[in-house]
């Protein structure tokens, strides 16, 4: 997911999808992981970090990230 977090439906939506969704999701797929992108993640996004779940808040993307330039 990519969103800044400066724009409040862009945070609702990442809180709800952390809170909501990724729960039922991820045990339906194991080893998958989910990454949110997106600038201003203060500490309330942060808090929605969870490796242990799957679910990992990255902060803002940098474009020399191998990942771009594959779907770029």
């Amino acid at each position: 997911m990519i969103g800044g977090f400066k724009h409040a439906p862009n945070r609702d939506a990442a809180t709800w999808f952390a809170r909501e969704i990724w729960p039922q999701l991820h045990p339906l797929l194991p080893g998958v992981e989910c990454h949110l992108y997106g600038a201003y993640a203060d500490h309330a996004m942060q808090r929605l970090n969870d490796p242990a779940a799957g679910l990992r808040c990255m902060g803002a993307p940098r474009m020399r990230w191998p990942h771009w330039r594959a779907i770029g």
